[in-house]
């Protein structure tokens, strides 16, 4: 059989490729490293798709701006290559229509919708209009994005598989590339002022929230999947490495309360032993390797125990909110106000999602928030056999108590909690006659899989 022009020409062109970057590297590293990159883009590209190769390089860009690199780029500019993939990501699935939506999903999409009209309101109100106009108008667009992704995008179960793992392979990347030179004997990975592992993040609590909310999804692909468990389970002990050294509080207490929630279950709790014997394992391996690993832990636990107050400083942002809240408490302060108006004391952010939104937003902005929280619950079907993905989103839920990330779409948090919320949502239309996960990871078998299709046949009739 004559092998088509197209195989034919592929050896030669790979050929001629190698040829051009080995001429590169030896003349012009620069371009050299450029080249290889565009390449190795290209072929995740052609691998993963449009649509998921665009929203892991927007999620790897919002890292990079809330980083070190940060300063090397406008705002603008950062703006452009961030949301840039997104809009693209936007006109992929742009053709694609509506299948199968149910009354709940309908039910996400509006109060989705209407939370960002009522922030969108709070211009007519707000006590800094400067900060509400552009990104009340940013949370309209990434609504929208949302609100298309999760109706037209998820419509079968591999697509949304295939979704959260790419998160997961996004934020297992970012983590492997900051905790990796700390084993060689560098130190830009700590943060200079507090010792504590940030990476590539701008600061510790972003690099322990990710890593939480990657153990999460972790979890989940080990339920769901059946192929590369060892490479999950080399990510996640990677994971939990820098969530360790990272000594957020807020990443802990949220992954330990998610992993409460997944003890109510036989299976749950089976999980969560295995999890544990992981992050053993990898605190021992990092330790034998990088001897100054609990170094990172020492400073985390004796900032504590030489601290009077443990929240640092958050229950006077919090009151400060308050205080704030009263000043316009059923329309709010403006959306995204609470960074300019709080006091210099106070800090630069809210750090509780929940109090967030009630100040900017007040009453009416909180009531369609809570509202979106009870349709992605009812549309989820958590109360049916198999919630995998429950554990994520309570993870998220959980370390919000102790951030306001989810609406800062310029972090590195935002978007990626949100596909998981969504995801989490979408994953209802999926759970029909499944089986429920029973005492292993996997689930158990339906009776087509056990009983001859004749004897099968024969019973249904």
């Amino acid at each position: 059989m004559r092998r088509p022009l197209e195989a034919k020409m592929l050896f030669p062109a790979v050929m001629l490729v190698l040829a051009g970057l080995i001429y590169l590297s030896i003349n012009s590293p620069i371009i050299a490293i450029g080249a290889i990159g565009a390449l190795t883009y290209s072929i995740i590209l052609a691998k993963t798709g449009l649509w998921r190769t665009m929203m892991g390089t927007s999620i790897l860009i919002s890292v990079l701006r809330s980083g070190p690199p940060g300063s090397l780029l406008s705002e603008g500019a950062w703006y452009v290559l961030q949301f840039g993939p997104i809009l693209i990501a936007w006109l992929a699935i742009l053709s694609k229509k509506p299948d199968h939506l149910r009354r709940s999903d309908r039910n996400v999409v509006l109060y989705l919708t209407l939370f960002a009209v009522a922030a969108l309101a709070t211009n007519l109100t707000s006590l800094a209009p400067s900060s509400t106009l552009p990104q009340s108008l940013l949370l309209v667009g990434m609504s929208g994005f949302l609100a298309f992704t999760y109706t037209r995008r998820w419509t079968s179960e591999d697509s949304l598989r295939g979704d959260v793992a790419m998160v997961f392979v996004v934020v297992t990347a970012i983590q492997l590339a900051g905790v990796a030179p700390i084993f060689v004997g560098q130190s830009w990975p700590f943060d200079p002022d507090y010792g504590r592992y940030r990476g590539l993040f701008s600061n510790a609590n972003y690099a322990g929230m990710m890593s939480a909310i990657g153990i999460a999804v972790g979890i989940y692909l080990l339920r769901v999947s059946r192929r590369g468990k060892l490479a999950v389970v080399i990510s996640m002990a990677v994971l939990a490495v820098g969530m360790l050294m990272s000594g957020s509080r807020g990443a802990l207490v949220a992954l330990g309360t998610g992993i409460v929630v997944l003890m109510l279950s036989r299976s749950g709790r089976k999980v969560v032993v295995a999890l544990v014997s992981l992050a053993g394992a990898g605190v021992i391996f990092a330790a034998l390797i990088y001897p100054q690993f609990f170094d990172a832990l020492d400073k985390f636990f004796l900032r504590d125990a030489a601290s009077a107050d443990i929240t640092s400083g958050r229950l006077d942002i919090y009151a400060a909110m308050l205080r704030l809240f009263q000043l316009s408490p059923f329309t709010g302060t403006g959306f995204r106000t609470v960074e300019v108006l709080s006091p210099a004391s106070s800090g630069l952010a809210g750090h509780n999602i929940y109090l967030t939104v009630l100040t900017e937003t007040g009453l009416f902005g909180a009531f369609f928030f809570v509202c979106l929280a009870i349709a992605v619950v009812s549309a989820s079907g958590a109360g049916k056999a198999g919630r995998p993905l429950l554990l994520v989103v309570v993870t998220v839920a959980a370390a919000e108590l102790t951030e306001s990330s989810i609406y800062g779409w310029g972090g590195p948090t935002a978007i990626s909690a949100w596909l998981l919320i969504l995801a989490f949502a979408a994953n209802g239309r999926f759970l029909k006659d499944k089986p429920a996960f029973v005492d292993g990871l996997m689930p158990s078998k339906t009776p087509s899989e056990i009983l001859p299709k004749r004897l099968l046949a024969s019973s249904r009739s």
